[in-house]
């Protein structure tokens, strides 16, 4: 198990060099490309959407990896066999094709009505799902042995769909992508549209999947009664009550306008209270300047790259023991996600040490199923997720107690929950034309901010999706696409209840501080075993 002291933190942060030089490997070889069909025909009304799926129209596609080290049940003396894949890939193909037709609005495509007009919703065609078949001249045991650490070939794995102007209509809603190792092998890579499916749908729908490979009934079969969360008469009373980027507190205001004048006058040097005497951190630099440089590469962006833009992939293991020690530390009435999101908060905001007047927030989304009236089935297929922003000032993120920091999280939890906020971004979407992206960039500018982005929760069943040769090896983000976004995963097989797996991407400066800080809980992982 790897060590959560000082020294383990230096092995691992030599390592990120190293990594991050290392990224040659074989090219990633395509076999066949299709369209996989439902089994049936898809009935043919179009397919409503809510307010809570259209603005994902904006947005990239999840794309996500399940790796399996021996699916064909090959022993580790066999290579690739051409038998053994055909039988794999039809396999896969066969049961997806029968997945669609309980889950049909895969295999349509985006398109615009006419009343009311240029609402979007799916037209149920049939056009398909693509199929991608690839196979890389490398063993998969290679990913093994440093415990799936994040890799530039792992973006290989999944295919890219460009959703990009009127693209927007034509790409399909679902790319598959079968990629078999010399090794025997299989990573399963998934790349979703987000208007289709939120990550509790995507997950329910791969379990399906694995079910309907292994010729057993659904145990959750979809709901798709989208018309459930539609609005009527939207309203800009309700909607004014949301607001997506909430004000800093009285308190934040005022020590924001105090460090702002502070440094107008001088360079300070900052230092957190929750700095352990044992790092060395060096006095506050120009972070602004210093992301903007980054910010200049965001084309070509993480290590695919090179050294370029300075931004790792990464992942961390956060162990149950680890979760259990923050909470004993934070004490009563938090529960672990809280505590974990305000660890990582601490220690990335001390890792940063951004000048005094530097403000910083942490992104949470919400599950809303339960939270509707009357709640939606859990079977909900679709999009159902809310979110608020915890905001703050870097300085006083550094330098209060866990517990402070929990309770800001907990607080903005609990406020959204109780005061019916869901209502609210409801009304606010249908009002603005279920867009974010363009009404956020047309807002008045706030101040620059550095922050985390939780994208996904530790409980979704990602880890439960048997197609047959038992659950995945690993389940990893093809790339982390935003700096600062933290994709969780949980139930790896071999695993304790409670340990959890945190996909990243950091500027290298950030990783390296993490790594060598002996108060920071999250490890690399350990390698898995091989068969």
């Amino acid at each position: 198990m790897s060590s959560t002291s000082g020294s383990g933190h230096g092995d691992d942060a030599g390592s990120v060099n190293s990594f991050h030089i290392g990224g040659s490997h074989p090219p990633v070889q395509v076999v066949s490309r299709e369209l996989v069909s439902p089994a049936s025909p898809s009935p043919s009304d179009p397919f409503f959407l809510s307010c809570f799926d259209i603005p994902w129209q904006d947005f990239h596609y999840n794309r996500r990896l399940l790796f399996y080290k021996n699916p064909s049940r090959q022993s580790a003396r066999e290579s690739y066999s051409d038998v053994h894949a055909s039988s794999l890939v039809q396999s896969l193909k066969c049961s997806l094709s029968l997945c669609l037709v309980h889950y049909y609005c895969w295999s349509g495509r985006l398109s615009k009505g006419i009343d009311p007009p240029h609402r979007l919703f799916i037209d149920c065609n049939d056009a398909g799902v693509e199929f991608v078949e690839a196979f890389i001249d490398m063993p998969l045991s290679l990913f093994v042995q440093d415990g799936f650490q994040m890799k530039p070939v792992f973006n290989e794995l999944c295919q890219t769909p460009d959703h990009r102007g009127d693209r927007l209509f034509s790409s399909p809603l679902l790319s598959i992508q079968v990629t078999l190792f010399s090794d025997g092998g299989l990573a399963v890579g998934v790349s979703q549209s987000h208007v289709v499916a939120d990550g509790q749908a995507l997950w329910d729908f791969m379990v399906s999947w694995g079910e309907c490979s292994r010729s057993v009934s659904l145990s959750k079969p979809p709901s798709h009664d989208r018309q459930r969360l539609a609005v009527p008469n939207p309203s800009l009373e309700k909607a004014q009550r949301w607001v997506f980027f909430p004000d800093l507190s009285p308190d934040d205001e005022v020590t924001l306008r105090e460090e702002a004048g502070r440094e107008a006058m001088g360079p300070s040097k900052a230092v957190g209270k929750g700095t352990p005497s044992e790092t060395k951190h060096s006095a506050p630099v120009d972070t602004q300047k210093r992301d903007r440089h980054i910010h200049e590469h965001e084309e070509v962006p993480d290590f695919i790259a090179g050294l370029k833009d300075d931004v790792v992939q990464w992942v961390f293991t956060l162990s149950a023991s680890a979760l259990k020690k923050l909470k004993s530390e934070a004490g009563e009435g938090f529960t672990s996600f809280e505590v974990m999101c305000a660890h990582f908060w601490q220690r990335f905001c001390l890792a940063r040490n951004d000048l005094p007047g530097t403000c910083t927030s942490f992104f949470i989304p919400i599950n809303c199923r339960t939270l509707l009236k009357p709640p939606l089935p859990p079977a909900y297929f679709g999009n159902v997720i809310g979110s608020r922003v915890v905001a703050s000032v870097a300085s006083k993120i550094r330098e209060e107690s866990l517990a402070a920091i929990a309770s800001r999280i907990h607080s903005e939890l609990a406020a959204f929950k109780r005061e019916h906020m869901v209502e609210s971004l409801m009304h606010w979407l249908e009002t603005h034309e279920n867009r974010i992206v363009p009404t956020l960039m047309s807002a008045p500018p706030r101040p620059p901010t550095k922050g985390l982005n939780v994208a996904s929760s530790p409980w979704f069943p990602a880890y439960e999706v048997d197609f047959g040769w038992g659950k995945p090896d690993a389940v990893r983000a093809a790339k982390v696409p935003g700096e600062g976004e933290m994709i969780l995963f949980g139930g790896r097989p071999g695993s304790i209840r409670g340990d959890l797996e945190i996909c990243t991407a950091l500027p290298q400066f950030v990783l390296q501080s993490l790594l060598q800080d002996p108060l920071f809980l999250g490890v690399s992982p350990c390698p898995s075993d091989s068969d």
